[in-house]
């Protein structure tokens, strides 16, 4: 007979057979559910439960006092039977069974919550870069449609901080000599609103985000002019065309063709293959009509069109052609006067193996690239 119900116990599941080994040594200490429940810390409502097989608590402390309080062992309370010379080494190997579905469950719970980490991780970045990295910087190029003046290797940077206008001097096509500029804009209400007025000249303007001198963040948005006037007093108005070159709004970027019909534009007899591996070998990444490279405190652009070559950092601004050896350095003093500078020099300097972030170093950097596309 007692071996028969022993084969009946063995086949209770585990946590009926601890419930009701659980009631008899409740019974045996003459203790009520709610008695038990107290020196626990659990309600009756949990002490049922537990009896009834529906859960048991896997805490170790708690099982520990249940231990003590019933004088057995956790082994004996996890198993459901007081150990004797039968079923010693099944308690054994219910211990065994115990701790590895503990710790399978205890990596499974682990893991999906280093899942959920990740994921709120990555759904953090992306929201970051969708909310303030993404088309954070637009460089445009700026052309005039019309044989009469050129504007050429001007351009305008505009980002979530700083805007910047690079306005070179006007070329006419005639002998008439261009006195003065001005750079203007309309409104939708046809409000004329002035960025320049000044001598033909090389201008450099940098605005932050939020102030409304020049109003250079709304450039790329409105109906935009330049008006000339020449020696003899006669005056002419072109608008001036912003063809985008630049804007990090791709996770990956992709390299796609560029087609301008812009014969205003220099072009540079080159071999473009031959140009994207070099550049790629030298750390550049590309972006429709731009190749750029990050400094610590600067951004080195070379335009695909035309392999001009602009850097630029705070407050000043590097420029270059690739035939060119002639490099521009424009910069504000410290009264905070815009200047220009022409620097000439054949020293090569490689920003790859020493850190560069002087003018001096880009510059360096800037005949390094030239002669390896030469």
């Amino acid at each position: 007979m007692a071996s028969n119900k022993e084969v009946v116990d063995k086949r209770i599941p585990p946590y009926q057979k601890r419930g009701k080994f659980l009631a008899e040594l409740r019974n045996e200490k003459g203790l009520t559910q709610e008695e038990l429940g107290k020196k626990l810390h659990y309600t009756h409502t949990a002490v049922s439960k537990w009896e009834r097989g529906l859960s048991f608590p896997m805490d170790p402390d708690v099982i520990s006092k249940m231990a003590e309080i019933f004088d057995v062992s956790m082994e004996e309370l996890l198993y459901g039977e007081r150990k004797n010379n039968k079923n010693s080494k099944d308690i054994r190997d219910n211990i065994v069974k115990e701790y590895t579905n503990n710790y399978q469950k205890y990596k499974k719970r682990i893991l999906i919550m280093m899942f959920t980490l990740l994921v709120s991780i990555i759904a953090f970045l992306i929201a970051t870069y969708f909310i303030f990295i993404r088309n954070s910087i637009s460089v445009y190029s700026i052309y005039v449609d019309s044989d009469n003046i050129k504007i050429e290797n001007s351009s305008l940077i505009v980002s979530n901080k700083l805007g910047m206008l690079n306005f070179n001097k006007i070329i006419p096509s005639s002998d008439k000599e261009i006195t003065r500029v001005k750079l203007y804009y309309l409104t939708d209400d046809n409000v004329e609103r002035l960025v320049i007025s000044g001598p033909n000249e090389d201008y450099y303007l940098e605005e932050l985000n939020g102030y409304d001198e020049y109003n250079l963040y709304n450039l790329p948005n409105v109906r935009f002019y330049v008006e000339v006037r020449y020696e003899d007093g006669e005056k002419e108005n072109y608008q001036i065309e912003l063809e985008k070159t630049f804007t990090n709004d791709n996770i990956f970027p992709k390299r796609v063709d560029s087609i301008s019909d812009d014969s205003t534009r220099r072009t540079v007899n080159i071999n473009e293959e031959d140009a994207i591996k070099k550049l790629k070998d030298e750390g550049f990444k590309y972006n429709p009509g731009v190749f750029y490279k990050d400094f610590e405190n600067a951004t080195f652009m070379i335009f695909d069109s035309t392999y001009s070559f602009e850097i630029w950092s705070g407050t000043s601004f590097i420029r270059s052609e690739l035939d060119s050896s002639e490099i521009s350095y424009d910069y504000h003093d410290e009264n905070d006067k815009f200047q220009s500078v022409t620097i000439e020099t054949t020293e090569e300097i490689d920003c790859n193996k020493r850190k560069c972030k002087s003018v001096d170093d880009y510059v360096g950097y800037i005949n390094r690239i030239k002669r390896i596309l030469k």
